[in-house]
């Protein structure tokens, strides 16, 4: 059963295909909010100014002059594909997608060339072979499956327009989508991706692994919000994504800031001084009563340095009963 989301989604999308203005541009049209991605995620990389993969820790690296742009996505990763930049590369770690069976991948890619590779997996025990890559010819995409290819599919991404990019792999069946849309389905071998060491990347086709890049196979354009997932995500999934367009797959919440500011730092050891203070004045006051009560005490149980009536050693019973003797006598 379908979801609202996705149910809503086809219809917009079928809305506006009807007023011709074709599924390149339906992530523009529409007034975009972030959607939660599918379950499964392996690694994302939003390219925002950064490699840092949102779900995982399993992070990016710029080679040879790859960079940042303007995205559909707040930024995207940058490629030049051209001259001296034929071995620009984004290199994405192996584990996102080594030993996977069922997968997808999907990103959004904006190019004018004629030819260049978006995504590229290259074999670890036979260096070189394809293991899953993503070119695009100048009449259309190409799909490669442990080294078995589509050949040349009629559907192409290089206009300049921004278009969101879909392959997934459930069992035996390879199906690519491009802005939602299923543009082709086919059977390809079977069995789990086996990725080399330095062999997932993103912006240049391997002839060998991790290695021997023709300038002609190097992207010049941008790549954006790549993620990919560790199951066959079904065609509303993916059509959801898409229609999402500029809103993107809502980020993870950032993790609480334990850290404290300096300047509040700075307040916390003042209040802490202050009331040092206020402990050592009250303690000095404590030992003065302490010592005043003490005082008191012992005054009270001492025997008197005087007389009754204040003279020194002096008993007036006594001096009277004598003075009352030598009265009668």
């Amino acid at each position: 059963m379908k979801s609202k989301t996705s149910v809503g989604a086809e219809i917009v999308l079928s809305i506006f295909l009807g007023l011709g203005l074709g599924p390149g541009l339906v992530g523009h049209a529409m007034a975009q909010d972030c959607v939660e991605s599918p379950p499964g995620l392996m690694a994302w990389w939003p390219g925002d100014g950064t490699t840092v993969d949102a779900e995982a820790g399993l992070d990016a690296k710029l080679v040879n002059g790859s960079g940042f742009s303007t995205g559909l996505v707040g930024e995207a990763f940058s490629l030049d594909g051209i001259g001296g930049g034929q071995d620009d590369v984004i290199l994405l770690p192996r584990l996102a997608a080594d030993g996977l069976a069922d997968l997808t991948v999907e990103f959004w890619v904006n190019t004018t060339d004629t030819k260049g590779t978006l995504f590229s997996g290259a074999n670890g025990s036979v260096p070189g072979d394809n293991e899953l890559v993503l070119h695009h010819e100048s009449t259309g995409l190409v799909v490669w499956v442990n080294q078995e290819k589509s050949g040349v599919l009629p559907v192409s991404v290089n206009d300049g327009a921004w278009h969101h990019v879909a392959f997934v792999r459930d069992g035996s069946i390879g199906s690519l989508y491009v802005d939602g849309l299923l543009v082709d389905s086919r059977s390809y071998p079977v069995g789990p991706l086996d990725i080399g060491p330095h062999g997932l990347m993103l912006g240049q086709e391997q002839d060998c692994l991790a290695g021997c890049f023709q300038a002609q196979q190097a992207l010049d354009g941008l790549i954006d919000e790549v993620a990919i997932y560790g199951r066959a995500l079904s065609g509303s999934e993916v059509l959801t994504v898409a229609a999402a367009g500029s809103g993107g797959k809502c980020k993870p919440a950032p993790a609480p800031d334990d850290e404290i500011p300096i300047e509040s730092l700075e307040a916390i050891e003042s209040e802490i001084d202050t009331l040092v203070d206020r402990l050592a004045d009250l303690e000095l006051r404590l030992g003065n009563v302490e010592a005043t009560a003490h005082q008191h005490e012992q005054q009270r149980h001492d025997p008197p340095r005087w007389g009754r009536d204040g003279a020194r050693g002096h008993d007036h019973s006594r001096s009277l009963h004598k003075w009352g003797k030598k009265r009668r006598h």
